[in-house]
């Protein structure tokens, strides 16, 4: 799908998203893009780059993000995964090209608003798309810190399968995150591109947020790291505690089958006559596994 958004220098912004490939090489055509810049911008296992950092004024520039996305894992939890987003400067004019539907649709609308040239708006989207990092990562790191209120009494594999797909999400931010620093050094490194003063903060603001980003998924990566470690050892605890408290109850339970087995043989036994002999069995029963119980509990196997 194909939208088109007005600079105030006369340049467009040109939004590819969920775009197929016929529609996307048909580009090369309209812009002199390179037939090889189009189909990396499809390709779903692109690494982030930059390519004409170092061309002729005339040469298109080619940016390439990881973007992150809401997923779900096969169990069914929720997490993040990453998709290429290119961008490329042609002219006065700025193209946009996602695979998939654009996440961050309406904060690029924000961006083109706070934006009066196309390099300026390729670095508004760069922005908001590091610091979807870091938002996601808070999310992640939130949904870290309440499997503290859980994992005390789990004795599932339920956390171990939410650690899993929050470990993987982590993965996928602290790769991507890593190539994105790489191009945002090559930014700055740039004598063509993003020159302007304006582009200056703007570059910095970026190198900043990347920067905080990596640092939170990194550091959030190793707190799960300690997690999993730590719940793997409650999980364990919490089924031993629980084979300890049936154990116990089998062998309390065990004592009344034990007592109407002794009176239940064909010889002579106490209480054999007398009515009340079958309550004062009862009671027997009752107060052997009552101070078995006790016994138990002072053992602490309950």
């Amino acid at each position: 799908m194909h939208q088109r958004y007005p600079l105030a220098n006369g340049g467009h912004w040109h939004c590819y998203e969920s775009a197929s490939e016929a529609e996307v090489l048909a580009l090369q055509a309209d812009h002199a893009i390179p037939t090889a810049w189009l189909r990396a911008a499809l390709d779903p296992h692109e690494d982030p780059h930059v390519e004409g950092l170092h061309g002729d004024e005339i040469a298109p520039l080619l940016i390439i993000l990881r973007l992150p996305l809401e997923a779900t894992s096969a169990t069914g939890d929720a997490g993040f995964e990453t998709a290429p987003l290119a961008l490329v400067l042609s002219d006065a004019d700025l193209i946009t090209i996602t695979a998939k539907p654009l996440r961050l649709k309406n904060a690029f609308l924000q961006a083109l608003d706070d934006a009066d040239t196309a390099s300026g708006l390729a670095l508004g989207m760069i922005w908001h798309v590091l610091h979807q990092f870091v938002l996601d990562t808070d999310t992640m790191a939130a949904r870290t810190q309440e499997m503290e209120v859980r994992v005390g009494h789990s004795s599932h594999n339920t956390l171990l399968y939410e650690i899993m797909t929050l470990g993987k999400s982590l993965v996928y931010f602290t790769a991507a995150l890593a190539r994105s620093r790489e191009v945002v050094a090559a930014l700055q490194d740039s004598p063509r591109y993003f020159t302007h003063q304006q582009d200056a903060w703007r570059l910095r603001r970026v190198e900043v947020e990347v920067g905080e980003a990596q640092t939170l998924a990194q550091s959030t990566e190793a707190i799960l790291d300690q997690y999993n470690t730590a719940i793997s050892s409650v999980v364990a605890n919490n089924l031993n505690l629980i084979m300890k408290v049936l154990t116990s109850v089998s062998i309390i339970m065990t004592i009344p089958t034990i007592v109407s087995g002794l009176w239940g043989q064909n010889t002579w036994l106490p209480f054999q006559e007398p009515i009340w002999g079958f309550w004062a069995t009862l009671v027997i029963t009752a107060l052997l596994c009552a101070g078995t119980a006790w016994w138990l509990k002072r053992k602490d196997y309950f």
